[in-house]
């Protein structure tokens, strides 16, 4: 006995795993013989009531009181089929009301308010075939159901085995012969909880009114897209606050767009027969967390036509697009003999000793190079390319590709033969943690302190610079800890082998620049020139133990842009690691003009730094950065690169007799600073470049002294003189 007990449990519960989506979703009893029941497939993929046979089973009278010890009063035979949310309605054959139903007529409609009906799987009507074969139950035996009407809540998405009144809500007869076919109490309606309505008025997911149970969807509901409406779900979450769900299915003719800067989640299994779009412009691009290998979407991406190199990659695994079909690298139109070339397509052979930029047009012959990109020419999974478009390109801002998204695990070779550098791609619908503390592999990468990567920056015409073990977000140059949809970078290799990631590396990101400045010390210093648009910037990041790390300079592709660094250890760097901020400590600042001209350094400096001053050995001048976060100078590409010094704590370039630092002296805005470690007393002058005293002021013997100056932006010289005979002078820039 305990082996058959064992082994009807059993068989129940698999029944119910395959077909638990179908439930008895309304029952109707009313005057005579208006008897009515309502099955409803509350999955999310379509169910053949035939293959194998599903029957509605009645158990009437008596045989309500023990369905386990009795035959059903009828067994009928369930036909057609029923796709997610689809109803069909069964009825007694002489039933009336409600006067708008319309269903079949099944023997099994012939029930009273004491009896109970079941769906099962059996079609053997002996003593307990039909109760044992049951999925589905309504009515327990008693007078539950006299004169009533119930419905199904839309909550329930399985099949009960068990009768449970919870998961019932009673309605008057009334009621129902009057409802509006847009809720539950209609006889042909049934609302599911995470089902979209066909009838939704906009095309917001959050809006609850657009879902069947008034509810947005949590990270737990299953959720179906129906086919048939006229407005179909568009993203409304952000990278802080996804849009989610668990499962998630996409009917055939059906569809869900990611708009720009929106952000889904889907934790459990994501289903498409329909159209998933992921959109892009200039703003940025949609996301896409989710769980499912082979899913489709077309993704777009924003690549303007300004004559700017850009790094792109593709979020795609599988079903790999053509690179020639789109608006990536048409062959029509934007390259041949008369029009020329408007585009350029670049791949990186790091193997390639020179010539390791590989482009996609073989430009002798205006073909297409099937050589080295396939025939026809395809993306390759997690692969950068680099590219570029003319004003005069004739194809879309916005590319678009449709290929199965990458999920799980990504593997990306990494070659060491000459170069080092790699361009990889992000390889998923959603940014890429680089800081992320599991899913990644990657020893091959590793240098001093950290993982370093580079991003190639157009409008500033650089490499942005980021290192894993940074205390901040952002680094250099637009540089992050996020790596957004479809961009390209570069990491240098220090070994031939794989840069692994998976799943737990995807997040929707959301910038926050130079996060955490209240805890860590931080200087970023910037340059911009007057004859072009580009700039460059570093960033000195203090607190970490091992002060040899950072991220080193990668020079910009365009000679005419600005380079600017620190050096340490014979090496320039952008994204520069330090110890302590340390009162006279020195950082030497490397700095070359991409053109002649007039460049202005501009600085942000965390509060806790006390004095950071900037000293440029060409003109002899120190500027106080705290508070005069601006630096104008000319500059030429021949000049020594090795002019400028950051220094912590005042400083002074002393003569004669005051050395150590007995006094210092510094410019900070429209004041000078006057630092007096021996509290001498004196004489202090200041001198225009003419030659005139334009101030005199007494040497207090104050530790600190403070000097308002209103005079012409420029160059001044201030003579100190003590009493004692000592002297010493400073060339300060005074605002």
């Amino acid at each position: 006995m305990k082996k058959i007990t064992v082994l009807l449990f059993m068989f129940i519960t698999i029944t119910s795993m395959s077909y638990g989506q179908v439930i008895i979703s309304q029952y109707y009893e009313g005057a005579g013989s208006d008897k009515w029941i309502e099955l409803c497939n509350v999955g999310s993929t379509t169910i053949e009531l035939t293959s194998p046979q599903l029957y509605l089973g009645l158990f009437a009278n008596a045989a309500a009181d023990n369905p386990a010890g009795s035959v059903a009063n009828n067994n009928s035979a369930l036909v057609g089929s029923l796709i997610p949310g689809e109803v069909v309605l069964f009825k007694n054959s002489s039933a009336v009301l409600p006067g708008y139903a319309s269903g079949t007529s099944l023997s099994a409609c012939n029930f009273n308010g004491d009896d109970l009906l079941v769906i099962s799987t059996s079609s053997s009507n002996s003593t307990g075939d039909v109760w044992s074969s049951r999925i589905d139950v309504i009515g327990n035996g008693t007078s539950w159901g006299s004169n009533k009407s119930f419905y199904r809540n839309a909550s329930i998405t399985v099949a009960n085995t068990t009768y449970t009144t919870a998961e019932w809500t009673q309605v008057t007869n009334a009621a129902v012969n009057g409802a509006s076919s847009t809720t539950s109490e209609y006889l042909g309606t049934h609302l599911i909880t995470g089902f979209w309505k066909t009838s939704a008025s906009t095309t917001t997911w959050s809006t609850g009114a657009n879902w069947d149970d008034v509810n947005e969807p949590s990270s737990s509901t299953n959720v179906y897209i129906r086919a048939g409406g006229s407005n179909f779900p568009s993203i409304s979450g952000d990278a802080t606050t996804p849009s989610e769900s668990n499962n998630l299915t996409i009917a055939l003719s059906a569809s869900v767009t990611i708009p720009v800067g929106k952000a889904l989640t889907v934790n459990g299994i994501l289903s498409n027969s329909g159209t998933l779009t992921i959109n892009a412009t200039s703003s940025g691009t949609g996301s896409l967390k989710h769980q499912t290998d082979n899913v489709e979407a077309t993704v777009e991406q924003y690549v303007a036509k300004d004559d700017t190199w850009h790094f792109l990659s593709v979020p795609f695994s599988s079903n790999m697009p053509a690179i020639c079909d789109g608006n990536y690298a048409p062959v029509t139109g934007d390259f041949n003999s008369t029009v020329g070339g408007t585009y350029d397509f670049y791949y990186l052979d790091e193997s390639e000793a020179s010539d390791n930029w590989i482009n996609i047009k073989l430009a002798d012959t205006w073909g297409v190079n099937t050589t080295d990109f396939g025939n026809p020419p395809t993306f390759v999974a997690a692969k950068g390319y680099l590219v570029a478009y003319s004003s005069s390109f004739a194809g879309s801002e916005t590319k678009s590709a449709t290929a199965n998204l990458s999920n799980g695990t990504v593997s990306i070779g990494l070659t060491v033969s000459n170069l080092n550098y790699n361009l990889i791609g992000n390889p998923y619908p959603s940014s890429i943690d680089w800081k992320a503390s599991s899913g990644w592999t990657r020893d091959n990468i590793g240098e001093q302190d950290g993982y370093n990567l580079w991003v190639w920056n157009g409008t500033a015409g650089q490499f942005g610079a980021y290192n894993s073990t940074s205390d901040l977000d952002d680094g250099t140059n637009g540089a992050s800890r996020y790596i957004a949809p479809s961009q390209g970078f570069y990491v240098k290799a220090t070994s031939a082998s794989n840069l692994i990631m998976d799943n737990d590396v995807r997040v929707h990101s959301s910038k926050k620049l130079l996060k955490n400045t209240e805890s860590v010390d931080v200087v970023k210093l910037s340059v911009t020139g007057n004859q072009n648009t580009y700039s460059d910037e570093i960033i000195i990041e203090f607190g970490h133990n091992n002060g040899n790390g950072g991220t080193e300079k990668l020079n910009s592709m365009y000679a005419e842009a600005p380079s600017l660094t620190t050096t340490k250890n014979g090496s320039n760097f952008s994204l520069d690691f330090r110890s302590e901020p340390s009162v006279q400590s020195t950082i030497p600042v490397n700095f070359k003009a991409g053109v002649n001209g007039i460049y202005t350094f501009t600085s942000q400096l965390s509060a806790s730094i006390d004095i950071v001053v900037l000293e440029d050995l060409l003109l002899d001048i120190e500027v106080e950065l705290n508070s005069n976060t601006e630096y104008t100078f000319t500059s030429s590409p021949n000049d020594n690169p090795n002019r400028f010094i950051l220094h912590f704590g005042p400083t002074g370039i002393n003569n004669t007799d005051l050395s150590n630092n007995q006094i210092q002296i510094y410019s900070s805005n429209n004041t000078v600073q006057v630092i007096n470690n021996k509290n001498l007393v004196g004489d202090i002058s200041i001198i225009n470049l003419f030659g005139q005293v334009v101030g005199n002021y007494k040497l207090t013997g104050n530790t600190k002294q403070q000097i308002d100056f209103t005079a012409t932006t420029g160059l001044y010289i201030v003579s100190v003189k003590a009493d004692n005979g000592l002297t010493s002078t400073k060339k300060v820039y005074i605002k």
